[in-house]
């Protein structure tokens, strides 16, 4: 078993802290529910048989349903947690709205979002060192507030979200923090502002698992473009557009790779000679897949799922060393947050300008959010 980094084992367990209490929409108690019913997704044979169908629409049936769910949520729900926990890449603004239709709020709807992707997050990282599943907290007290952020409207996204020129309050100062040390608020950065908790909460554990954009240091034991090849593969895997273009582009930008003009698209379609222009980058592209593969429904009846993730580890030990292994699998469970977030959320990917010097979509002369982010890091 591999030691963890005390912020990063006190973040996870900030978390999971704030996971057991009453949020904004969702009592304690429907908290964890909605936490237990994600980790039940994974022995869904419906949700298998939906992920392997050309479309998951053409599947139906009924969904394997943990008893602490069933006896709290609404079945809109349950099908939301399994959807967003399995297949969040194919998730349509119909399926949303339908989900809505089904007696689910918008707000109840983001706040289980930000929880889906939490146990998911915490869940990815354990499978990667070799660790057990953290048990669920036990619910606390409280009520929800129910109270709706100002600001809110829905542009170009499928659920709410707190434009950055309405904000007040703690959104305000969370978006002003971004705007001035990146002169910019990438839409990942509004996606779960409807609930702000959620927001403020995933991207403080983002911080501590992958990397803060308020330090100009990358402080991981494996290379910033090692981390982006990580993103963009586990994007790919999780057929998130939004990610796998946002860290595609931000790859290119860096000129980290052999080859700076490569498309990294090449990289995430399985060329494994792309991938050798990165050290160890065969090695960190099959650990995410294994990682990722061990989660998916009905990957408990296959032995050969956790047999590929044992040898997937040694070798990604062998080629970065300990602390190599484990940042790895912290950085690839934080993008699989930011994929289940995004597709969840229908965020789009910003416009990204890699000419030099060219000016952003608004025609100012602002950063591009690929560009602001990786000159913090060079």
């Amino acid at each position: 078993m591999y030691p963890v980094r005390e912020d990063l084992a006190e973040a996870i367990r900030s978390e999971w802290d704030r996971l057991s209490r009453a949020g904004r929409w969702w009592t304690g108690e429907e908290r964890v529910a909605i936490a237990a019913e994600a980790r039940e997704s994974r022995n869904c044979r419906l949700c298998a048989d939906r992920r392997a169908a050309l479309t998951p629409y053409a599947v139906t049936g009924q969904h394997a349903t943990s008893a602490i769910a069933a006896a709290t949520l609404p079945p809109a729900v349950i099908d939301a947690i399994h959807r967003i926990a399995t297949d969040s890449g194919r998730i349509t603004d119909q399926w949303y709205q339908d989900v809505i239709a089904g007696g689910a709020s918008e707000g109840q709807f983001v706040e289980a979002a930000g929880i889906i992707a939490l146990v998911s997050t915490v869940d990815a990282f354990a499978r990667g060192i070799g660790r057990a599943e953290l048990a669920l907290p036990a619910p606390a007290g409280g009520t929800p507030s129910r109270e709706t952020p100002a600001g809110t409207e829905v542009n170009g996204t499928r659920v709410p979200t707190v434009a950055v020129e309405k904000a007040d309050g703690d959104v305000a100062s969370y978006y002003q923090q971004s705007l001035d040390v990146m002169g910019i608020v990438s839409n990942l950065q509004k996606a779960l502002t409807l609930v702000p908790e959620e927001q403020f909460g995933f991207i403080e554990l983002a911080f501590v698992m992958n990397f803060s954009f308020l330090t100009n240091e990358w402080l991981r034991s494996i290379t910033r473009a090692q981390a982006e090849l990580l993103a963009a593969t586990v994007s790919a895997e999780n057929d998130c557009y939004y990610c796998t273009m946002n860290h595609s582009t931000m790859l290119r930008e860096t000129g980290l790779l052999a080859n700076p003009s490569r498309d990294l698209i090449e990289v995430v379609k399985r060329d494994e000679t792309a991938a050798d222009a990165l050290p160890a980058g065969p090695e960190l592209r099959r650990f995410a897949r294994a990682v990722l593969a061990a989660g998916r429904p009905g990957a408990a009846e296959r032995s050969e799922a956790a047999a590929e993730l044992d040898e997937a580890r040694a070798a990604l030990r062998a080629a970065v060393g300990e602390d190599g292994l484990i940042d790895a699998a912290a950085i690839l469970a934080s993008y699989n947050q930011c994929n289940l977030i995004a597709d969840a959320s229908g965020i789009q990917p910003e416009f990204f300008h890699l000419a030099a010097g060219a000016a952003d979509a608004t025609g100012d002369a602002t950063l591009t959010l690929a560009q602001s982010m990786t000159e913090r890091v060079r």
